[in-house]
């Protein structure tokens, strides 16, 4: 999979996420009567809506790299974040809702802004979160850096739209519908372009199952072996240890080095302990051949 068609992926994911919300979103609208105060009801839409929303964006890395095995228990931790989440966005919107509230001069002021508002800085907080999910699953500080960055621009754009296409579609549910499409992609939008700008370099495999796949390196510590716990997983070529080597920077440097003696890292027809990578070094691990170049 190619870098390009890994950013189409993660768009398509978010506009799927904002789909599958949608519905979820109208089912709580139907019953908003019942709820007994609007907090409640803002609430829960919105630890409903950041579950969903989130469980799809959990899947992203297990999708994009092939962890198969991985995919239940990142979406899971993607609902866990998202529901997270949709709580704090939508309490923080419902306290900036009182402020207006109390300070507006009339009903309408308070109606034509203060609700648009309030709901704004829920789905920005909202869209943080679920930008968020894989640095948290993966404990990767730069990776949260990443989706913070990308979920804070896409949540705020999408609750942008999102509202001020509920002011100027009648048909308020195909508003929610659009919004939530527009938020989706536009946090999976962001999340990729962001990840590629942080990203120090990228890892294309030139053989087997895997081939022409094309790994962003954006950690500045990433793994690679046969394990699942390796953030790029070579388990279908032979050869490879469960830890078998580590592409890490020092100085400012991109270097690979051997974390199993027993199993050879081969770069330029050459066995290293540990190597300063190049533009087109060749690598081997076990049966799998990789292509490093800069993005």
């Amino acid at each position: 999979m190619s870098i390009f068609l890994r950013k189409l992926i993660i768009g398509l994911i978010g506009l799927l996420a904002g789909l599958a919300a949608w519905p979820i979103a109208e089912v709580i609208l139907y019953w908003q009567p019942l709820f007994p105060s609007y907090l409640i009801f803002s609430v829960t839409q919105g630890i409903c809506v950041g579950g969903v929303m989130g469980g799809f964006f959990g899947s992203i890395e297990s999708i994009t790299l092939s962890k198969r095995g991985s995919i239940i228990p990142s979406i899971f931790m993607g609902f866990i974040v998202g529901m997270f989440g949709g709580l704090v966005g939508f309490l923080l919107g419902q306290g900036v809702l009182t402020l207006v509230m109390e300070y507006s001069l009339s009903n309408q002021l308070f109606i034509n802004y203060g609700i648009p508002i309030s709901r704004i800085i829920g789905w920005t907080c909202l869209g943080l979160f679920i930008g968020s999910v894989e640095g948290i699953r993966s404990l990767s500080l730069t990776k949260v850096k990443v989706g913070i960055a990308g979920g804070l621009i896409g949540g705020l754009l999408g609750g942008l739209s999102l509202e001020l296409l509920r002011l100027l579609i009648p048909e308020i549910m195909y508003a929610r519908l659009v919004g939530l499409l527009i938020m989706g992609s536009l946090i999976g939008l962001f999340y990729s372009l962001i990840e590629h700008r942080y990203s120090i370099g990228v890892l294309k495999s030139l053989n087997g199952k895997l081939k022409n796949k094309e790994f962003l390196i954006v950690n500045k510590l990433t793994k690679i072996g046969s394990s699942g716990h390796s953030d790029i997983q070579l388990k279908d070529y032979t050869g490879i240890a469960d830890c078998h080597a580590e592409i890490y920077i020092r100085e400012n440097k991109i270097l690979i080095a051997n974390k199993d003696s027993k199993s050879p890292v081969i770069v330029n027809e050459y066995r290293i302990k540990e190597h300063l990578l190049k533009y087109e070094d060749i690598i081997h691990i076990g049966t799998a051949k990789l292509l490093f170049f800069y993005k």
